[in-house]
């Protein structure tokens, strides 16, 4: 990933192409849904591996009724692992009070959570490997940045960083010694807002 970035500094271009493994008119056999006409799909991989990345769990349910109302016609896909389950069910349950949720938590190997993510028209994620996998996939993304490099880590082509600096960020620590992740509360749904309808005007 940095010698990418480094290639993209000399070079001032980027064109190169991400590969993956398989070929991708292979990743139907990978598909846990169906795309249903006339929706656009909204990615979620809410938790990182690290508190100290996550964008406020809280949050969601409040931001993604915003989104709802830039795209009508939107659905959720969430995506996480098993041992993120009991977390995500509180952000399960909420969203789909008023929105379709397609509940994909603990359900994937890589091969699938590489394929289901290619179905998404938008992806919106801290510093996590699905946001990675997302823009590399040419999904429309928004990365939620705060202890860690959006500059070194963000997405290379197709996506948005958002990053709020304060006066210790970033740190790169995933770290027990951080009292509170300020920099992840301090990016507002407004920030978040802007980067989706910045995407729907291009």
């Amino acid at each position: 990933y940095r010698n990418l970035k480094i290639y993209e500094y000399i070079f001032s271009k980027k064109d190169y192409e991400i590969i993956f493994p398989w070929k991708k008119e292979k990743f139907k056999n990978y598909y846990l849904f169906k795309k249903e006409k006339g929706y656009i799909y909204l990615g979620l991989s809410p938790l990182s591996t690290s508190k100290y990345k996550d964008y406020p769990l809280e949050f969601y349910p409040s931001l993604i009724k915003k989104i709802k109302k830039l795209i009508p016609n939107l659905k959720i896909i969430i995506f996480g692992s098993k041992s993120q389950r009991e977390t995500l069910d509180f952000l399960v349950k909420k969203l789909s009070d008023y929105i379709k949720v397609i509940d994909l938590i603990g359900k994937t190997n890589l091969k699938e959570l590489v394929a289901n993510i290619s179905l998404c028209d938008f992806f919106l994620a801290p510093d996590t490997g699905p946001m990675h996998i997302a823009w590399s996939l040419g999904v429309k993304t928004v990365a939620l940045f705060g202890p860690t490099s959006w500059i070194m880590k963000g997405p290379l082509k197709n996506g948005v960083s958002i990053f709020k600096k304060i006066s210790c960020n970033p740190c790169e620590k995933s770290k027990p010694s951080c009292p509170f992740p300020q920099c992840m509360y301090a990016i507002s749904y407004k920030d978040i807002l802007k980067a989706f309808e910045n995407f729907l005007d291009s």
